[in-house]
């Protein structure tokens, strides 16, 4: 969870559902823009230029970040910069300072309270000024995979060249898959969603919290990621939800494919609507991992891409929900990918995707992030494409951008 000046491009060739064997056209990185912090996480993580793909950005020590990356201008310099958990050591999690002319600077963080590295597990890294002092601190959600390993929600607190640790949350049930912020009751304090669970955490602005109850029509239990962010422009924030349903759980097929809700803003005690399910095209995407937010056409409104997966499988799907106002959408996939290239096989770990303008053309390129796995050789290659770019007929191709 990004900046690139193409100096060439070749012939893009259309793809099919059934092959990665594309021509790609290949790109190189472009100039910074200015850093912003906008009013939720979500919305400062997907609007500024920040990109971090293994095959993209160069850092210096051949990072391998593939959980729990985030971009932020962390030294104020209008610059975003990488943070992310080392795969190599879990225990680690580190900083690439950008110069402005894409070069970095690796170093690790460090808790002035906490001697021993920071905690293994980290499954989604955010950024948000919880006490509006100017500083981004940093929240990270845990759940890690031994057993009994600290689980739950910490958030460090930046104090200029190092963090103090808070633990928000931190019992044997509190597994957080995914962490979500802003300000929900408009009172200027940030919030917190934690994931999955039945309650939000409403802001003190000094690092404390209380803990909201949620209607029980917002089933959260079955959340993996969560965002925030005003989609109907009313004033208060709404909250998309990807789900991670069981085939365990007796779903019917329709209810099985539908792994994405919305729950708008009310700015009253409930705090969020019903759900909005969106509808999925294909059967068996019951598992939702990331979303990206674009005005896609123009029309002034948000429209909302969606990455999902099929049962933990080498195969995802990325879908296109149009918003046709008054709070509905309407899946128009079809309409904008080529030859369904977006229903993606045969490959490993499309963890986020992001909407930025790679080639400097003012048209935004949908990228992913991941790496490409060989299951018969069991190793990461690189991958034949890394994003897709509108073509001569405005719908989307994959493309290799380098």
């Amino acid at each position: 969870m990004k900046k690139i000046i193409f100096l060439f491009s070749l012939l893009i060739i259309g793809c099919s559902k059934d092959s990665d064997d594309i021509s790609p056209n290949i790109i190189n990185t472009i100039s910074p823009e200015p850093f912003i912090i906008y009013p939720s996480s979500f919305q400062t993580h997907e609007f500024n230029r920040g990109y971090f793909s293994l095959h993209t950005t160069k850092l210096p020590d051949n990072g391998k970040l593939i959980v729990g990356v985030t971009y932020v201008d962390f030294n104020n310099d209008g610059y975003a910069d990488i943070i992310g958990k080392d795969e190599n050591n879990p225990t680690v999690v580190k900083l690439y300072t950008n110069d402005g002319n894409n070069n970095y600077t690796v170093s690790e963080l460090i808790t002035e309270n906490k001697q021993n590295g920071m905690r293994r597990g980290m499954r989604k890294i955010i950024t948000a000024d919880i006490n509006n002092d100017g500083k981004l601190d940093i929240l990270t959600g845990l759940a890690p995979d031994v057993e009994n390993d600290p689980k739950g929600l910490f958030i460090l607190q930046n104090k200029g060249n190092i963090f103090y640790e808070h633990t928000i949350l931190s019992g044997d049930d509190d597994w957080m898959h995914t962490i979500s912020t802003a300000d929900i009751n408009n009172d200027g304090y940030v919030d917190v969603v934690p994931g999955g669970k039945n309650f939000v955490l409403m802001g003190n602005g000094d690092f404390t919290f209380e803990k909201k109850y949620l209607p029980n029509y917002i089933r959260r239990g079955t959340a993996i990621t969560e965002e925030l962010i005003d989609l109907n422009n009313d004033g208060y924030v709404d909250i998309l939800i990807g789900h991670h349903l069981g085939m365990w759980d007796n779903w019917t097929d329709d209810e099985y494919k539908n792994s994405v809700t919305i729950h708008y803003g009310t700015g009253d005690e409930n705090l969020f609507t019903r759900g909005y399910v969106l509808e999925s095209n294909y059967y068996g995407t019951n598992i939702t991992l990331d979303f990206s937010v674009i005005d896609f056409d123009g029309d002034g409104d948000y429209d909302v891409f969606v990455n999902s997966n099929f049962d933990y499988g080498s195969k995802y799907v990325i879908q296109y929900h149009e918003n046709v106002g008054y709070m509905n959408f309407v899946n128009k996939s079809n309409d904008v990918f080529e030859n369904e290239c977006n229903l993606v096989i045969n490959h490993y770990d499309i963890d986020w995707i992001k909407f930025i303008d790679m080639d400097g053309t003012g048209k935004k390129e949908l990228m992913i992030e991941g790496a490409n796995w060989d299951k018969t050789n069991a190793e990461y290659n690189e991958p034949k494409f890394n994003g897709f770019k509108l073509n001569s007929n405005n719908k989307f191709e994959r493309v290799l951008l380098k």
